[in-house]
């Protein structure tokens, strides 16, 4: 079914530009100075047993309190990744009641209460939400010596119970398992997406695709230049086109559309996610075909639309959206970005065509 994308052009175009310049500014909670240096990210979450809990990600910012006394686990993530788990020895208490620290660990031998299952049982209540498990305690040597200054902490209460060591990959796999159980995560994320807007250009496919220096030299007033085009069910006729990001020079990312126009608007039809992979009409047979690296390709510039980042996000095959910005029946010929005629959108033989109308250089 199709899915109409009603663009606003009153939405704020962002650029990097735009954005403020942060130089130093830290907060309660999250700290990303310019340098990039050191990172802090807390995201926050609603448990139904324990309030107050987020998880705290830091790079480069050493951590504030003694970590001695915590008691440490070895353990891997979901994906595989060895890591070091740090358990608050006051935590453990709170969580099960019963009393576990340093010393009992030392003391407590083969036969006496089973401590790690203890101690995992605080782990296995927040195993889905740090994507971690543990498999056994560690020793004395094991431990770490040194304060960490990269680490995943779960927080309580603005108290850390619960520290993640490991490599830079461990690291970022749980903070991308513990963002998405935080609501205020999406909430942001979905906010952004309905304010951030991209201006997507919309260029149409010649049917002759291989050009010479020769030929479009020799290009004038007049001339008639064939587009790619398709015929609907109606009997009316759409042109094939892609629109693409204007900084996207190396056009990797563009989307395969076809305009249509009427008396009321221009509209743009989303076709398939890559344009490189379709079955299109074959181009214009050419008796001497142009060596590889003479071949210039002729852009033909048809406007500018403006699409909120969901719903760039959301398009599909047979997705519409207005097309906002153009000139209409004008466009604009053009070599690597660089104006070199104007043409004019014509019917000629039941055919929509671009008539040179203007050379540029």
């Amino acid at each position: 079914m199709e899915e109409l994308i009603d663009a606003d052009v009153s939405t704020p175009i962002w650029g990097t530009n735009n954005l403020r310049i942060i130089r130093y500014e830290p907060t309660a909670h999250h700290i990303i100075p310019a340098g990039g240096t050191l990172a802090q990210r807390v995201y926050k979450f609603s448990h139904q047993v324990s309030h107050g809990l987020s998880v705290r990600c830091t790079r480069g910012l050493q951590h504030k309190d003694p970590v001695g006394e915590f008691i440490w686990l070895l353990g891997h993530t979901q994906g595989g990744i060895e890591i070091s788990i740090g358990i608050d020895a006051a935590f453990i208490f709170q969580q099960t009641d019963c009393l576990v620290n340093r010393a009992i660990i030392q003391w407590g031998g083969q036969g006496h209460t089973p401590i790690l299952d203890i101690v995992c049982a605080v782990i296995q209540e927040f195993e889905l939400l740090l994507g971690c498990s543990a498999n056994r305690l560690l020793t004395d040597d094991e431990r770490p010596k040194v304060q960490p200054s990269d680490f995943v902490a779960l927080d309580h209460k603005s108290y850390c119970r619960v520290l993640v060591l490991g490599s830079s990959e461990a690291l970022n796999e749980v903070e991308r398992t513990a963002k998405g159980f935080c609501a205020d995560y999406w909430t942001l994320r979905e906010s952004m997406g309905g304010h951030i807007a991209f201006k997507l250009d919309l260029s149409l496919y010649l049917l002759k695709k291989r050009w010479s220096s020769r030929e479009i030299d020799e290009l004038n007033v007049g001339d008639l230049l064939l587009l790619e085009n398709r015929v609907l069910p109606t009997g009316a006729r759409s042109l094939r086109g892609t629109l693409a990001f204007p900084d996207d020079v190396t056009k990797q990312k563009s989307y395969e559309v076809y305009l249509s126009m009427n008396d009321e608007n221009s509209q743009i039809e989303f076709g398939l996610d890559d344009p490189n992979n379709m079955n299109v009409e074959e181009s214009i047979p050419e008796k001497s075909p142009i060596p590889p690296h003479e071949e210039i390709q002729l852009e033909i510039m048809a406007g500018r639309t403006t699409v909120l980042f969901n719903d760039l996000c959301a398009v599909q095959e047979g997705t519409l959206i207005e097309l906002k910005e153009h000139a209409l029946p004008v466009v604009t010929l053009s070599v690597s970005g660089v104006p070199l005629l104007e043409g004019e959108l014509v019917v000629f033989q039941d055919h929509i065509m671009v008539q040179v109308t203007k050379r540029l250089d």
